[in-house]
């Protein structure tokens, strides 16, 4: 079997990654062809494994953590389970998690200042500030709790 193109990387968040691989060409109208997906792992073996088998030609991958770099290839196996190379890999990165009001109050309690000095100059500051926390409290009233008020 021919060497199948990487997968191509559709939208991305901060936990999930959209692949496609309907770009893989049939030799016959008729053939049903399998595919495997793997990831390189982030560990210090760098080992592939398998995250996807089957006959999809897409998959959204999910749980993964925001700003991130993930590596996948692609195998194709066809008429008498015959195997291809796998493709050269292709690396993406999610994209860092959106500005909420539990990571704005997690930045008050560990104290981040240049954080929370990001996320204030941001569009949506002024909406941070009027998100209650679990117990329901403000983050003002929490800075000023844990005298972190400026």
């Amino acid at each position: 079997m021919i060497r199948p193109d990487p997968p191509v990387v559709g939208k991305v968040t901060h936990v999930t990654i959209d692949l496609d691989w309907s770009h893989v060409k049939k030799d016959s109208p008729y053939a049903r062809l399998k595919f495997i997906v793997q990831e390189l792992s982030n560990n210090n073996k760098r080992e592939w494994g398998i995250i996807y088998s089957g006959f999809s030609t897409n998959k959204t991958i999910e749980g993964l953590d925001p700003s991130t770099e993930y590596t996948f290839r692609l195998c194709v196996i066809g008429i008498n389970n015959e195997r291809s190379e796998y493709s050269p890999s292709v690396t993406v990165r999610t994209t860092k998690e959106p500005l909420n009001g539990e990571a704005f109050h997690k930045a008050i309690m560990l104290d981040r200042r240049s954080e929370l000095e990001q996320m204030l100059q941001s569009s949506i500051g002024h909406r941070l500030l009027q998100i209650p926390d679990k117990f329901g409290n403000l983050p003002l009233m929490i800075a000023i709790i844990r005298n972190n008020f400026e």
